[in-house]
């Protein structure tokens, strides 16, 4: 339909199936988006039992897959930080999970036109969408980044903290969810 707007949404987590008990703040934004008739493209990892591409109510949903589907433990059950923590094995997933997404978000990007990214968190989200919308041979869609705190917190290195930086310097809008993390941003 001609004049709709079209959102790409990344994240890291996202309701593998419907009443997943994973956090669905994300979810639940996209729902409201696509009320306000916006076309919705969520862009997220696979994780074992979930399909690969599905709609849910009105959401258009793609889940990449980033190692054998039993082994994908890296995105839900607590999020990227949690499960590091809990197995220290599951760093060994992080470059394979970069790469995938990296191409996922390239092949999407490449096949539709979007007039916005909506990116949530800074690390690996931000980053990757900021990357590769600069070497888009297209149209550069709009960027907007969102920190839920572990991705501005953690990470705390002189190097994460300029990667950081310039994510948020690269981005044409962000938001957070706080007063605190508002004022660290700028």
């Amino acid at each position: 339909m001609a004049g709709r707007k079209k959102i790409l949404v990344t994240a890291s987590t996202f309701p593998r199936w419907k009443d997943d008990t994973e956090p669905p703040f994300v979810y639940e934004l996209c729902k409201r988006l696509v009320k306000h008739d916006i076309d919705v493209d969520v862009l997220a990892p696979h994780a074992e039992g979930a399909r690969s591409k599905e709609i849910m109510d009105g959401i258009n949903i793609y889940r990449y897959p980033y190692f054998l589907s039993k082994y994908e433990r890296l995105s839900y059950n607590g999020g990227i930080l949690a499960n590091l923590k809990r197995n220290k094995l599951n760093y060994m997933l992080v470059p394979l999970f970069l790469i995938a997404q990296t191409f996922a978000t390239w092949k999407i990007l490449s096949h539709k036109k979007y007039d916005l990214i909506h990116a949530h968190w800074l690390i690996p989200q931000g980053l990757i969408s900021v990357i590769i919308t600069k070497y888009l041979q297209k149209e550069r869609p709009k960027i907007l980044c969102t920190s839920h705190g572990g991705d501005l917190f953690a990470f705390q290195s002189p190097l994460f903290n300029k990667i950081k930086k310039w994510i948020l310097n690269n981005s044409d809008g962000v938001t957070v969810v706080s007063e605190h993390m508002r004022k660290i941003c700028l």
